[in-house]
C-alpha cells in the first residue's frame, strides 16, 4: 500500500515519469530523495500514532492482514484473524482508519 502511494505521489508531483519510448523511468534522484525522506517521516509519525492506540493483538492481526494483500475479504480473513470474530477486528481498525470497505468490490480495503 504505501509503496504504491508514494511512488503515485512522486508521479502526480512530477518527480517520476514513464519514458514509453525508452522503457525507462525518468526522475530527478535529488528531489526524490528528499520526498522518500519525507514520506517515510510522515509515515513513520502516523502509524507510531494510531499503533500506539491498539492493543497487541490487534497489531499481530494486522501485520497478518497486510500480508493477504490490499484487499480484505472477511470470509477468508476469519481463518487468520485470532482469537476475535473479524467483525470485531473490522470494526476496530476500520475505526482507527486503517481499512475502509469498498462496496465496489464488496470487500475491506487498506
Amino acid at each position: 500500500f504505501f509503496i504504491w502511494e508514494t511512488l503515485r505521489t512522486l508521479v502526480d508531483r512530477k518527480l517520476l515519469s514513464l519514458d514509453m519510448d525508452h522503457y525507462e523511468c525518468r526522475s530527478n534522484e535529488q528531489q526524490v530523495s528528499q520526498e522518500l525522506a519525507r514520506v517515510g517521516r510522515v509515515k513513520e509519525l502516523l502509524l507510531s500514532k494510531i499503533v500506539a492506540q491498539l492493543d497487541p493483538p490487534t497489531i499481530e492481526n494486522l501485520k497478518v492482514a497486510a500480508c493477504l494483500g490490499s484487499r480484505l475479504y472477511p470470509d477468508i480473513l476469519q481463518y487468520f484473524v485470532a482469537p476475535e470474530p473479524v467483525s470485531e477486528f473490522l470494526d476496530r481498525v476500520a475505526w482507527h482508519g486503517l481499512f475502509t470497505f469498498d462496496q465496489q468490490h464488496n470487500c475491506w480495503s487498506f
